[in-house]
């Protein structure tokens, strides 16, 4: 019976340490993935802030380009609402001044009897008066 028991307890403990053993293994190999994946992570986070930075960067530079770009335009805007205007202010002094120099020298808009000599089917010009 004594034999049976030290037997019994002999195998208990080989399996015992089998048991041991292939946990370990599980372990180490768990302690090993645990790593690996950490050290991916670790990367991962090293890439996300350095594309974090170039985003905000390319972000600043855009806003700051489409400011430029309102502002431009604005600008572009005013100078060409600044050049209507003085072209329309130049074609009144224009018009002013033609009106001013017919009456100075009483021209009127009625015929004065005098024609442009007009061209016929040929090409050639004849005055009809």
């Amino acid at each position: 019976m004594m034999q049976r028991s030290f037997t019994s307890r002999k195998n208990d403990t080989r399996s015992s340490t089998l048991m041991k053993a292939e946990l370990k293994e599980l372990d180490c190999s768990l302690s090993s993935d645990v790593s690996n994946i950490r050290d991916e992570i670790e990367k991962a986070s090293l890439r996300f802030t350095e594309a974090q930075k170039r985003f905000t960067l390319a972000e600043k530079e855009f806003n700051t380009a489409l400011a430029e770009l309102v502002k431009e335009k604005e600008k572009k805007t005013v100078l060409a609402d600044h050049l209507k205007d003085l072209i329309e202010r130049n074609e009144m002094k224009k018009a002013q001044k033609l009106s001013e120099l017919m009456g100075k020298f009483e021209i009127s808009s009625r015929p004065t009897g005098f024609s442009l000599p007009k061209e016929d089917e040929n090409g050639s010009k004849s005055n009809s008066d």
